[in-house]
């Protein structure tokens, strides 16, 4: 299981701290006497030396969390919406200081500097296939560009920004404070720190100079691998690796289209399953991702930019024809699409930007969409039961993301909370007879579905718990095959074996460099 571990410079043994499992993002505090960390969407803390988490804030970032300590007593961490938000670090309600422009999606990764008035962040485009670190003046929200494609930076007491780009380089190079401009020539720190799905550097900076990193290659390296329901887990195809992002299983389980990320730009391929070829399927524009079977096996669709904003385009699996936009009659940008199994509705989610993401339905051919469910809270993942009768999805009103189901398509008349300690990633058993989905503390769930006129679930059972187990935001991340007795996964292979769980630590990074002053 996941949790935080200490281990003292000078000690060989590290020790767990006792009830943090699950946590991730950790950041530590001025004095280092406590630890930050999140949760399934909520923000603890937890003394270095040990002793029970204490809840900070119930509602942050559950995707991509991100926090930063400051010498005030404040913390200022990433909010449910990408957004920035800081509280005391007592806990208490939180207060927004940032919120996102039209060409930002989310803000992540608060990194201090030495003035109290600024800090810095880094801006994602959707799906963060762009990255852009920032300077940002509070609370005016001027914004300062400093480094393109760049996922994550820290500042050096020596008046350095240490920066690590998105093709996993880090470099130093001097910042003014005053200006909030870099200047002078970049030096190279380290030439392949690890990238997680291409986003979250696998790297930590001190204002001492200490850093510490993986160096396993410049982007995480998954695999695709099926898991029986005991959570015993191979892999389709050992020699098949990449920064894969989202999959759709076909009908019939022969085939899997896979989104891969390379080069801030992201490609759709498909597999014959288990160890047949590999083909390139949509490659135009920047984003290309999220593929969808249609229920005649033959169709694929998914999201991509080639024409402006993300919308669904559709093409033949086996490519033997251009592929077109699949015509919706909603202006937004369309992020989503889920068929009904006999092809007369078309379920879809608007929206790339936080609170903005909205389930809607069309009858087919294209009529005015109508949206399932109104108000501020994001909602998303749809996906139809087997009969058509049921729509289950994701949403967040709560604070932390839930799996609801609604009647379909009289989607008003009722709605079910099935997750009741989180939720993500429901995906419906062929059969119809049970809804899978990831629980807050990372175990595949199954709720057995009951027959009758209205929707009731028995006592949900963990399968599994997820082992390295990589599951992308904002749409369903593993596929079930027709059976029902295994599940499609993205692991990271690389924690599997000692190399994968060693990292490097480096003492005075800047002074090695000849930049320390």
């Amino acid at each position: 299981e996941r949790a935080l571990w200490v281990r003292a410079r000078d000690a060989i043994q590290a020790r767990t701290l006792a009830g943090t499992v699950g946590a991730d993002a950790p950041f530590f505090s001025p004095d280092g006497q406590w630890i930050g960390y999140f949760v399934g969407g909520r923000m603890y803390k937890v003394p270095v030396g040990g002793g029970p988490p204490i809840l900070l804030s119930d509602s942050s970032q559950a995707n991509l969390p991100g926090g930063m300590w400051h010498r005030d007593g404040s913390i200022t961490f990433i909010g449910p919406a990408f957004d920035v938000r800081t509280v005391s670090s007592d806990g208490g309600p939180s207060r927004q200081v940032l919120t996102l422009s039209a060409n930002i999606v989310g803000w992540t990764f608060p990194a201090e500097l030495p003035r109290a008035d600024a800090m810095l962040l880094t801006a994602c485009s959707n799906n963060c296939a762009n990255m852009t670190l920032m300077a940002v003046e509070l609370p005016s929200g001027r914004q300062h560009e400093l480094v393109r494609n760049a996922a994550r930076a820290w500042y050096a007491p020596s008046g350095h920004l240490v920066v690590v780009r998105q093709d996993g380089s880090v470099f130093a190079q001097p910042f003014d404070a005053r200006t909030l401009s870099l200047g002078g020539a970049p030096q190279l720190v380290v030439p392949r720190a690890r990238m997680g799905l291409g986003v979250t550097p696998e790297l930590a900076f001190s204002a001492s100079g200490t850093m510490v990193h993986f160096d396993q290659g410049a982007v995480q390296e998954l695999q695709v691998i099926r898991t029986d329901r005991r959570g015993t887990s191979v892999a389709i195809d050992p020699a098949w690796q990449g920064n894969f992002n989202y999959l759709a299983l076909s009908p019939d389980g022969r085939r899997l289209a896979v989104s891969v990320n390379e080069g801030g730009r992201s490609e759709i391929w498909i597999k014959q399953l288990d160890r047949g070829p590999l083909t390139r399927f949509a490659f135009e524009g920047s984003v290309n991702y999220r593929p969808a079977w249609h229920p005649d096996g033959r169709t694929l669709g998914f999201i991509s930019d080639r024409s402006g904003p993300p919308r669904p385009y559709v093409a033949r699996a086996d490519g033997s024809d251009k592929a077109t936009p699949l015509e919706v009659a909603d202006t937004l940008a369309i992020d989503e699409i889920e068929w009904a199994r006999d092809d007369q509705w078309l379920v879809y989610r608007t929206g790339a930007v936080a609170e903005q993401r909205r389930i809607a339905m069309t009858a087919l051919p294209s009529k005015a969409g109508v949206a399932i469910e109104p108000g501020k809270f994001d909602n998303y993942m749809p996906t139809l039961s087997p009969d058509g009768r049921w729509l289950a999805y994701v949403n967040i009103e709560t604070g932390r993301e839930e799996v609801y189901v609604r009647p379909f398509p009289n989607t008003g008349d009722a709605r079910w909370q099935v997750s009741s300690a989180g939720g993500t990633s429901p995906v419906w058993s062929h059969s119809g007879g049970e809804l899978y989905f990831v629980d807050g503390t990372d175990r595949m769930i199954s709720a057995p579905v009951l027959p009758g006129p209205v929707f009731q679930t028995g006592e949900p059972t963990p399968l599994f718990r997820l082992q390295r187990v990589v599951l992308p935001p904002f749409h369903q991340g593993f596929a079930v095959s027709p059976d029902d007795q295994s599940f499609i996964m993205l692991q990271d292979p690389s924690t599997a074996d000692a190399s994968g769980r060693f990292a490097t630590l480096t003492l005075n990074v800047l002074a090695g460099l000849g930049v320390q002053r």
